[in-house]
């Protein structure tokens, strides 16, 4: 990877956690805006996965870039490697491998949108935590 991100949500309270993560490539263009490249290898019925409204993973980097760091992201998006396989033993008829075809698909990021995805993010958090207590209250301690 090339830079690591690291985003804190809610600060300073018992609800405070951390998402961190990598970003696997980031340049600055002519206009000293930041692109945010992540990798990622698949067949043909990826291009909808990482095209949709679920994918938020380039989209966390750019807010995390954004709000931690102050900077001004210009561009987000995804390089997708085709590749058909999935087997890693040599021979295999399923044999990973590259096609050569790379496609770039968008994702932008919209800080307000970005937000307000996150808001639903830290109440499942929050959930989690709560079952992590009792659980530990109950079972553990």
């Amino acid at each position: 990877y090339e830079r690591e991100v690291v985003l804190v949500r809610n600060a300073g309270t018992a609800k405070e956690y951390v998402i961190m993560g990598y970003i696997d490539q980031c340049f600055r263009t002519d206009d000293q805006k930041l692109t945010v490249l992540d990798f990622k290898t698949g067949g043909a019925k990826k291009v909808a996965d990482y095209s949709g409204p679920d994918y938020n993973q380039t989209r966390l980097y750019s807010h995390a870039l954004s709000v931690t760091e102050g900077e001004e992201v210009g561009n987000t998006l995804v390089s997708l490697l085709h590749r058909k396989g999935n087997s890693t033993i040599p021979g295999d008829k399923n044999v990973l491998r590259l096609e050569g075809t790379i496609e770039e698909i968008p994702t932008p990021y919209d800080p307000e949108e970005t937000e307000e995805w996150l808001k639903s993010f830290d109440s499942v958090v929050e959930q989690i935590s709560d079952h992590i207590t009792f659980y530990n209250k109950y079972f553990v301690d």
